[in-house]
């Protein structure tokens, strides 16, 4: 008898597959169970995007990890939140030194997670060099989003909380600083040093008119500033004529959804919303100046 079954070309169906399970974790979970070739598909997707917020789901995950190191490799991004625990800084000196292929992280975290292991702070208190000072240091050098508090990059002086060697993050063309109380005097310090030189599109939080004037006046090849935040009038933006500049407005809900859709690697997060903004920006000053007559700066 003859078989009726369509059969498609293995290459479609993994396509069809992975489309159907892109972004839906829900989904992914039912189409694991349909055929074992469906599972070695689809798993990996299930590493692709990791959000902790509870020393259980981070357990959780280190296992899965160890039991399977090849998952490492499908982790591309991670975002940690919530409230701090004693493990965090083990947690995520793991994540970054085993998944090798991670392009975007963001830590959302208190403090108390920032000094080193006791062991290491009394080799630091004693003067003894550790390697490396910061986990940042272990991170991929695929690694190019990075969203944290300005802290995380320049450490706290006269505290066991060092900076990260900066030379780490060549690769780094995306950088949201998440404090909600943004430092000027620092912010300029760091961008003024030699360090990020792929950096391109930067963002940060409840910035003032001033600070971000600085910044485009600084001989840095951004392609868009961003600034965001509940407490951020939308009108700012039309006081800063360069179209780089751009103003993203979220309260923190909405912001935690944008920043989701980033680690996910959909179309409506924060970069992608600011892209928008930005090419917006762009196209009419290109117009106004074509009906006057004159070419846009």
């Amino acid at each position: 008898m003859q078989n009726l079954v369509p059969r498609l070309p293995l290459e479609l169906e993994r396509e069809i597959f992975e489309l159907s399970a892109w972004h839906d974790k829900p989904t992914m979970l039912v189409l694991i169970l349909v055929a074992s070739r469906v599972r070695v598909w689809i798993e990996p997707l299930l590493h692709r995007v990791i959000r902790i917020r509870t020393r259980e789901q981070f357990k959780a995950l280190h296992e899965r990890l160890t039991n399977n190191a090849t998952y490492c490799a499908s982790v591309c991004h991670v975002l940690f939140t919530g409230a701090s625990w004693p493990e965090l800084y083990h947690a995520l000196e793991y994540i970054l030194r085993e998944c090798t292929n991670l392009v975007d992280l963001g830590i959302w975290v208190g403090d108390a997670w920032k000094t080193p292991p006791a062991a290491a702070a009394a080799g630091c208190a004693a003067g003894e060099r550790q390697e490396p000072r910061n986990f940042l240091e272990v991170a991929s050098p695929r690694l190019s989003r990075l969203s944290l508090m300005l802290e995380d990059l320049t450490g706290v002086p006269g505290a066991l909380i060092f900076a990260p060697d900066l030379r780490c993050f060549t690769s780094v063309t995306h950088l949201d600083l998440v404090d909600f109380n943004p430092q000027p005097p620092a912010i300029l310090a760091l961008l003024k040093r030699p360090v990020l030189p792929s950096l391109a599109c930067l963002a940060i939080a409840d910035a003032d008119i001033e600070l971000c004037r600085a910044i485009l006046a600084l001989p840095r090849p951004l392609r868009i500033l961003c600034i965001y935040g509940e407490l951020v009038p939308e009108h700012i933006e039309a006081t800063i004529p360069d179209p780089r500049f751009c103003v993203v407005y979220a309260a923190d809900s909405q912001y935690s959804q944008a920043i989701g859709s980033t680690l996910r690697g959909a179309n409506a997060g924060l970069w992608e919303l600011a892209e928008r903004r930005v090419e917006t920006r762009r196209r009419n000053a290109v117009e106004a100046a074509s009906a006057s007559g004159r070419m846009p700066v």
